[in-house]
């Protein structure tokens, strides 16, 4: 069996917060580098209560993750690695939607990524794609 020699790992944590108590959280990223992990560098979204729900990576150098920021009202933000640091994204929103949250990413290549995610007060399901800097959402019927 091919020993593994990168993966990344998201979520959140609390554990080091001073408001834990009161449930705030922060996205987090690991890195496994074949013998360890290490914490990875995250900007943290508006306000100070987010996780990472999704990662995929289309080479050790590219990865993308989304996830929610739930200070007010829910909120979906994206971030990027290089493989050296993260950077927040773009993402697209649609416009009816009071609430939407991106719960799975999958990138094909660095540039290419599909994501999936609830919205409220819709229904259905919403498939969110972006090529290099374009990005298109659509709602399924």
């Amino acid at each position: 069996m091919p020993r593994i020699t990168v993966c990344m790992a998201v979520g959140w944590s609390a554990l080091n917060l001073p408001h834990y108590r009161t449930g705030k959280s922060k996205p987090l990223a690991e890195l496994w580098n074949g013998q360890d992990w290490t914490v990875q560098r995250l900007p943290n979204p508006t306000g100070s209560n987010s996780s990472l729900d999704s990662v995929s990576c289309a080479s050790p150098k590219s990865c993308t993750a989304v996830g929610t920021s739930f200070d007010s009202s829910p909120a979906s933000f994206a971030g990027r690695s290089n493989g050296h640091g993260w950077t927040t994204q773009a993402i697209a929103i649609t416009p009816t939607t009071t609430q939407q949250n991106f719960i799975g990413i999958s990138c094909s290549t660095s540039r290419i990524c599909t994501a999936a995610a609830w919205a409220w007060p819709e229904t259905s399901p919403i498939i969110a794609q972006s090529v290099g800097n374009h990005r298109t959402i659509q709602t399924q019927p």
